[in-house]
């Protein structure tokens, strides 16, 4: 056996779920953080990047729920959206893959039609991947930013904030319901 993310037999290698979220992770790794919001019940955790060009934004949602999510998004400012690729990983708390089920637990691939609400699974981490039709009409992220600070840029590329704001953005808060708890709108906040 092994211990940790992957697992090995004499005769077979297999990975756990959290070596599957890790490489969701890492795939879809964009630069630039993203100031959001989102209104919706607790259990939802949720991180918004784009790439430096600025045609392509990256959400990675935790819906650490029992319950299915349905996801609407606000990309103002963002341009008309070109395609919209999903990863998901879900399963439940302690889920693990064996020798006998190697694949339970291992990541989909899905697309989502633009303006769709994106489906959030129980217990799942979603990476949703959104590109933009014209990458030409998005402004491009400044650059040289100082390497003791990290700065938050919004869709457009104007930067939001600096390490204060960013650590602003990243402390807890309680989320307000809606009208059935099932529903989260999210919005980008332009400025």
């Amino acid at each position: 056996m092994g211990e940790g993310q992957i697992f090995f037999s004499p005769s077979q290698v297999w990975m756990q779920p959290p070596f599957y979220a890790q490489q969701m992770a890492a795939t879809n790794h964009q630069p630039l953080l993203v100031e959001s919001s989102c209104s919706t019940s607790n259990n939802l955790d949720y991180t918004a990047t784009r790439n430096e060009a600025g045609f392509r934004l990256v959400l990675h949602l935790v819906n650490y729920n029992t319950l299915a999510r349905g996801l609407t998004l606000n990309l103002t400012g963002f341009g008309e959206v070109e395609s919209i690729r999903t990863y998901t990983l879900s399963g439940t708390p302690n889920g693990e893959n064996t020798p006998e089920s190697p694949r339970r637990f291992v990541p989909v691939e899905s697309s989502a039609a633009p303006g769709a609400r994106l489906m959030l699974k129980p217990y799942s981490y979603t990476v949703a991947v959104i590109a933009a039709k014209d990458a030409g009409t998005n402004v491009s992220a400044a650059r040289g930013a100082k390497e003791e600070r990290l700065d938050v840029y919004d869709l457009q590329g104007r930067q939001m904030a600096g390490f204060r704001k960013l650590m602003k953005l990243m402390k807890l808060k309680k989320l307000k319901d809606d009208t059935n708890g099932m529903r989260c709108a999210f919005s980008f906040d332009l400025g």
